[in-house]
């Protein structure tokens, strides 16, 4: 991770000294994630397209508040969590804010039929979840984050991640099991 990060900054300053066709090098590597991120957010390509570019364009304005002493990827994945939350915040009339895609947990032993099932259980229970569980829960069991990397994104403590992972998957838990339907393996060994 230490040469991603410096690699990172290299190209920030070869941007901010205005060679602003580096910018590419930094659409090329985070593209992919952002749109997986957003996607989980707003269960929609269309919307993920149009979210994820002008999540670089408000990047590329604000590149020269980056402060290299942090982690360039965790500052580009804050502004697209803030960019995404203040879309949804105006667009109250969407049903699925930010579905995790089921990918994310472990399913139990059985044949296709029951995974596609078990798929489709998820994606219901995880849209009855609030905003931050959903996000909480895709970045730690889809992207796989560790906790501080959660917290630098989030904004919020270690300590609080824990607490509102735990809660997050109770709530999981509650809600599959209101549904009638297994407890994903993730969240009981979780």
């Amino acid at each position: 991770m230490e040469a991603s990060v410096r690699k990172d900054t290299e190209i920030v300053k070869d941007i901010l000294s205005g060679n602003i066709n580096c910018f590419s090098e930094i659409v090329d590597q985070y593209e992919r994630l952002l749109n997986s991120i957003i996607y989980s957010m707003v269960n929609n390509v269309e919307t993920t397209k149009d979210l994820t570019q002008e999540v670089f364009i408000k990047c590329y304005k604000k590149l020269s508040s980056y402060n290299a002493k942090y982690s360039f990827k965790y500052w580009l994945l804050q502004i697209a969590r803030n960019h995404t939350i203040d879309y949804l915040r105006r667009k109250r009339s969407i049903v699925n804010i930010d579905e995790v895609n089921p990918s994310a947990f472990s399913y139990t032993d059985g044949n296709k039929m029951e995974k596609q099932e078990t798929s489709s259980k998820i994606d219901e229970a995880m849209e009855r979840l609030n905003e931050k569980d959903k996000t909480l829960l895709y970045l730690k069991y889809h992207e796989q984050y560790k906790n501080p990397e959660i917290c630098s994104i989030m904004k919020i403590s270690e300590k609080s991640i824990r607490v509102n992972l735990y809660r997050a998957k109770s709530k999981l838990r509650e809600i599959m099991s209101e549904m009638d339907y297994f407890t994903i393996q993730e969240v009981q060994n979780g």
